[in-house]
Order: structure tokens, then sequence, then C-alpha cells
């Protein structure tokens, strides 16, 4: 793709892929909390399981809760920092750098979007006492553009900076 060999290289193109896999995995996380709980208060109400059995419920829901914001957080900072590791293999010409502004621009511009579609989701009377002990990842969607944006100056220091254009 654009003369890279595929899988040997970062670019800014990886970090927009990231992006999106992560507002997608943190509205999964949400969905599979939500349905974890609404199971849960299912089996609890039916009166079927005796009170040593809901404890072990509630307490393994709290461990895939635990889980999640875990795994969110390491891909989120794990996959930019592989990103930005990897971009350095890229020899870039200095006059592309003003595509990568306009990418960086546009994701300035759209990435609130994608903060405030979380936002709405995850206040949804549903979904919202599932979702309100997610706190890493409420936080990480909250600053979600932020992150996204210091990732991909990185990645672009990175890839500008070294010099080196063919």
């Amino acid at each position: 793709m654009w003369g890279v060999e595929m899988g040997k290289k970062g670019s800014i193109i990886d970090w927009l892929f990231i992006f999106i896999i992560m507002f997608v995995l943190a509205i999964v996380f949400a969905a599979v909390q939500f349905t974890q709980e609404t199971t849960i208060k299912e089996i609890n109400a039916s009166g079927e399981l005796g009170s040593e059995a809901e404890q072990i419920l509630g307490e393994r829901n709290s461990g895939l809760l635990s889980t999640f914001e875990t795994i969110f957080v390491i891909l989120v900072f794990g996959l930019g920092l592989a990103t930005i590791l990897l971009a350095f293999q890229i020899n870039t010409h200095p006059a592309f750098f003003l595509v990568f502004l306009l990418i960086l621009f546009f994701v300035a511009l759209v990435g609130p979007e994608f903060t405030n579609t979380y936002e709405e989701f995850q206040q949804d009377s549903d979904i919202y006492e599932a979702t309100s002990g997610m706190g890493m990842i409420n936080f990480v969607m909250g600053a979600y553009p932020k992150i996204m944006i210091v990732i991909a100056i990185l990645i672009g220091v990175v890839m500008y900076a070294k010099g080196g254009g063919e």
C-alpha cells in the first residue's frame, strides 16, 4: 500500500485504524458488561440460586470488568507505542508532512464526535448502571481525541524528524 510492504512498517494510516478499532472495542466492552449485569440480575431475581452463588456471580462480574479495563488501556497505549516505534522504519519525504497535517486536522475535527457518541451510548438509562463502573475506559474515551492526537504527533515526529526522504 503506497509502496510500503504490509506488516513491516508503521504509518499514520495504522494510527487511524487503531483510532477506530479502540472506539468499537469500548462500545463492545460496554455492551458485554451490560449483558453480563442484566443476566446476573435476572438470575438473582429468579431466586433459583442461593446467596453464595449470587455472591460468586457478582465477584466474577467485577473480575470481568477489571479485565476489560486492563485490556483496553493496554491495547490503546500498546498499539499506539507499537505504531510509533514501527513508524521509525519508514523513510518519508518532507513533502508528505502536509498530508500528515491534513489527516491530523481531520481527526481533530472528528475525534470529539467519537467521544460524544460513546458518552451518549454510555449515558443511556439502561446501560449507564453497567458502564458507570468502567472508570478507566470512560476516562480514556473522555480524553480520546487528546490521546489520539498526542499519539499522532509522536508518530509524525518520529516519521519526519529523522529525515532521509527519498
